[in-house]
């Protein structure tokens, strides 16, 4: 019986949550904690290294994330977004991700990067 047990608890509990698509972020030398990008309504976009752009756990066009932006901020959402792009991206890519942002009404935008020597998300 307590094998039958280790046969099916232990694979299962072992499967790790979804934790967004991957990103290689860019590192940087002085880098600074952005404690806001760790709440729960964080307006955080994420660019593949592809260009493919990502919010909510959602890959969306640019324009799907203009109006997804002014939807989360009618809800009262902090007017500040963060930008999680993958350091193979091209600027293009991102570029269009900015104006977006500013298209919804957003002025301020802020770069997610990883610290040299240090393996934090945020």
């Amino acid at each position: 019986m307590l094998f039958l047990y280790f046969l099916f608890a232990i694979p299962f509990g072992m499967v790790p949550r979804d934790l967004g698509p991957f990103v290689d972020m860019p590192k940087a030398n002085h880098s600074i904690s952005l404690p806001g990008a760790r709440r729960d309504d964080a307006l955080i976009i994420t660019v593949l290294f592809d260009g493919h752009v990502s919010f909510s756990a959602q890959h969306l066009t640019l324009d799907e994330l203009t109006i997804k932006l002014k939807e989360r901020i009618k809800a009262h959402a902090p007017r500040t977004a963060y930008i999680q792009a993958d350091a193979r991206c091209k600027y293009a890519a991102v570029k269009g991700v900015l104006e977006s942002i500013r298209a919804a009404g957003i002025e301020k935008v802020a770069f997610l990067t990883a610290s040299r020597g240090k393996s934090s998300l945020l």
